[in-house]
């Protein structure tokens, strides 16, 4: 494929899904079936995501697997805009109205395996405003519990990791005069698992 261009509507508040300038190159695509955890079909992909971010994929496939395709691949986002997820933030009180997320790893996601393992994120510029609204304060512990009983969930579930090995934000809002607040630095890690490591393709 060259040039493509994919719109994914979810409805609702959220905009669409834009990935334009799509190139995309799949070979030794069999119609056999493969064992598990084994992907025969090389698979590479980059795109532009929301007009100014972007996508690559290198890795490989397995496009006949069931009940749907495998990939394990080399991930790199550039750029990826906060603004697109304003809707799932607002019931939070948190108002987002700058900043791009860019991040590499690999991902594994089949119908044996789905892990997604970050060896390094970035948040950069972000412009991101919490409101404190008076009675709300109940209702959002009972959102964090149920979050955390979620997270747990996900954690447990066999055949589900997890990792994000470094996490920075930069170029954030410069802090109050006189504040003491360090400068924002690396972090690492947020979680563990295993996973094999990666390189940006």
């Amino acid at each position: 494929m060259r040039d493509g261009q994919l719109t994914y509507v979810t409805g609702g508040e959220f905009a669409p899904l834009t990935l334009s300038a799509i190139t995309a190159r799949a070979a030794n695509i069999r119609n056999i079936a493969s064992r598990d955890r084994v992907y025969p079909s090389t698979l590479e992909l980059d795109a532009v995501v929301f007009e100014r971010g972007r996508l690559r994929l290198t890795g490989s496939a397995d496009f006949l697997a069931a009940p749907h395709p495998g990939v394990l691949a080399q991930v790199a986002l550039e750029n990826i805009r906060l603004d697109y997820f304003r809707p799932v933030l607002t019931p939070y009180h948190l108002t987002v109205r700058r900043g791009v997320l860019s991040a590499w790893g690999n991902l594994e996601y089949s119908p044996a395996v789905k892990a997604a393992h970050l060896e390094a994120a970035t948040l950069t510029g972000p412009d991101i405003e919490y409101a404190y609204v008076r009675g709300a304060a109940a209702k959002e512990r009972q959102v964090a519990r149920q979050a955390v009983r979620k997270a747990e969930e996900s954690t447990n579930r066999p055949g589900l990791q997890l990792r994000v090995d470094r996490f920075r934000i930069a170029d954030g809002p410069t802090p109050p005069t006189g504040s003491s607040s360090p400068a924002p630095t690396w972090c690492s890690p947020i979680s563990a698992t295993t996973s094999p490591r990666a390189r940006p393709p």
